[in-house]
């Protein structure tokens, strides 16, 4: 985890390349998949920043807890931007992330919607996904419109490739499961770094603290936290 921290000067710095970045590209064709990369970006810097808050005022366990956001968010920009040079593919999985995301947010949206007995409720849920509309330029006229519209978006992307639309990665990878993709692309260890996204997700579900009941303190870090850093 040291080697995650930065200092108050890299963090300020890197919000200033990305606040430059954003103004830079304001206009450009690219803007679609450089929306996606900042807003990854952004949300990466600030969870670090946010790690670091959280070490100095030694709350370790909480800290933990957002590593292993750390490990995805950083998988998911590495991923899209594996091949710099070749815009149309930086494009094309950036597009696809944010239609993916979009889908299974208004997938779980309309399950909720679906239980709801409130009108009111509902009209609150039905106003907040017309907001979506200047996002894809398609004005959603109910829940069911908005969720057929990024289920179609989304399955543009799975002709001849894995039928897995629950990994937005296997749209445009080879790879079949998260372990793998975040072994390739989490790049926190030369080595099982899945390894480390899994025992931190312990920690995202509630449970790591249970990995630390036979040391002395409650709030540190448990041995098999540890393991991974011999293998790089």
């Amino acid at each position: 985890m040291n080697e995650l921290l930065l200092n108050k000067k890299e963090i300020s710095c890197y919000y200033e390349i990305n606040e430059i970045c954003r103004k830079i590209n304001k206009g450009k064709s690219q803007v679609e998949a450089d929306n996606v990369i900042h807003a990854l970006y952004f949300n990466l810097v600030q969870t670090v920043e946010s790690i670091n808050l959280l070490v100095k005022e030694k709350k370790y366990l909480a800290a933990k807890s957002l590593f292993r956001k750390c490990i995805e968010t950083t998988a998911n920009i590495n991923c899209i931007l594996e091949y710099p040079e070749a815009k149309i593919i930086v494009k094309k999985r950036a597009k696809l992330l944010n239609i993916f995301t979009m889908q299974h947010y208004m997938h779980r949206v309309s399950k909720l919607y679906s239980k709801m007995d409130d009108t009111e409720d509902k009209k609150e849920i039905e106003t907040s996904v017309k907001y979506l509309s200047p996002l894809t330029g398609y004005k959603f006229e109910t829940i069911s419109d908005a969720l057929t519209y990024f289920t179609n978006e989304r399955d543009k992307y799975y002709k001849n490739k894995s039928k897995n639309k629950k990994l937005w990665f296997t749209a445009c990878t080879d790879f079949k499961s998260k372990q793998d993709f975040i072994d390739r692309y989490g790049k926190i260890s030369k080595k099982y770094t899945s390894f480390l996204y899994n025992m931190q997700s312990e920690d995202t579900h509630g449970t790591g603290i249970l990995l630390s009941l036979g040391s002395k303190s409650l709030n540190g870090f448990s041995r098999q936290d540890w393991v991974p850093c011999s293998y790089k």
